[in-house]
């Protein structure tokens, strides 16, 4: 691990690296209306480890006014390796306006640290959205971050939260609001709370689901499990579960941090599939989210193609509200040519573990059926 440094940027801002603990990064969250679980102390303390995680912190004036965690993949026993940013930096502070020159400068501290001065590659997935796109695109360019052209961006649907829950209500899909008046005449029985022991049982029925459908999911579980032990209790994700007859039928997990809810893990059981328990779930999972400021929901991936039920289950709860959106994609400032090529390395060797999951998982659930 680097021992922390400062130095100092353009326009009279200063960088410090890895200079903060764990309980000042967690008041530094609260700061941001773009903080998020993916920029959260646990989430790569947990899924990584500390000795393989950095922070940077962004100053004007001594206060803080960016901030971004970063990954490390370095290959052992040389200098090369990956800087992983997600949904990363955090700029946009609470109740101000959002200034583009601290943007500029946060990705300068980026750079400067991690490609210029530790020799990595960096790669950035940024928080920004298609509509955002003539503003910030250039400004990556500009901070000599170039967008991956190998890619195809993730899609997203992004619910605005202005409205009144009656309001959202009424925008649903009319499909997806009848599904909810019949969930809510089902005599289910509802959940919600912060304890590791509802994630406990939440992972039986996303299990369960995962085997029903025949996919392997893209994140694990139990990783969530165990980030959500190391949350403060204001970042803690929100696990929802809905009961049939004693029986699991449903459950979903939610994250509020910042400004805007983000859609997690959701799975229904077998014995839940008649009683349209996910439903009731969004629903209550929209006025936690709702009650505690958030002024939008990310609903966070899908693919009509790959996942249709999925799409359409959130294109209904999106409604008039939603929009659909793809991200801007992957950026990267690259560091040497050495390390260039194993990113292209890694890569590949990621594709082919991926295409192996999913064939393994089709032939598991041919075999359970």
């Amino acid at each position: 691990m680097n021992a922390p440094r400062s130095f100092t940027l353009p326009c009279g801002l200063t960088a410090d690296v890895d200079t903060v603990d764990k309980a000042g990064w967690h008041d530094l969250l609260d700061r941001f209306a773009d903080a998020n679980i993916y920029q959260a102390w646990a989430y790569e303390s947990v899924r990584r480890s500390e000795r393989d995680t950095s922070r940077i912190v962004v100053r004007r004036a001594g206060e803080a006014v960016a901030a971004a965690q970063v990954k490390i993949v370095k290959v052992p026993f040389v200098k090369l390796g990956v800087a992983y940013v997600r949904w990363g930096p955090m700029w946009r502070l609470r109740g101000r306006d959002a200034d583009p020159t601290v943007l500029s400068a946060a990705l300068e501290a980026i750079r400067h640290e991690y490609s210029v001065r530790r020799g990595l590659t960096v790669r950035m997935l940024p928080y920004f959205l298609t509509d955002e796109r003539d503003t910030f695109h250039p400004l990556l360019r500009a901070g000599r971050f170039d967008r991956l052209g190998v890619e195809t961006p993730q899609r997203t649907l992004l619910m605005s939260l202005e409205y009144s829950l009656p309001e959202l209500r009424a925008r649903f899909d009319q499909k997806w609001r009848n599904c909810l008046n019949r969930a809510e005449k089902n005599d289910l029985v509802v959940e919600e709370g912060t304890g590791v022991d509802l994630f406990e049982r939440f992972i039986g029925i996303h299990a369960q689901m995962h085997a029903r459908k025949g996919f392997v999911p893209g994140s694990d579980i139990r990783e969530f499990r165990a980030i959500q032990r190391e949350l403060p209790e204001r970042h803690k994700m929100r696990v929802f579960l809905a009961s049939t007859r004693g029986a699991l039928a449903a459950g979903a997990v939610g994250s509020r941090i910042g400004d805007h809810g983000v859609y997690l893990p959701c799975a229904t059981s077998d014995a839940g599939m008649p009683t349209n328990a996910s439903y009731l779930l969004q629903w209550r999972a929209l006025a936690w989210l709702k009650d505690g400021g958030a002024t939008s929901y990310n609903l966070h991936g899908i693919n009509p193609i790959t996942n249709p039920g999925t799409y359409r289950f959130k294109a209904g709860l999106g409604g008039r509200s939603g929009r659909e959106l793809h991200y801007l994609g992957t950026y990267q400032s690259s560091g040497p040519a050495s390390s260039q090529a194993l990113v292209g390395l890694a890569e590949s060797l990621r594709r082919a573990w991926r295409h192996r999951r999913a064939n393994a998982g089709r032939a598991h659930a041919g075999t359970s059926q």
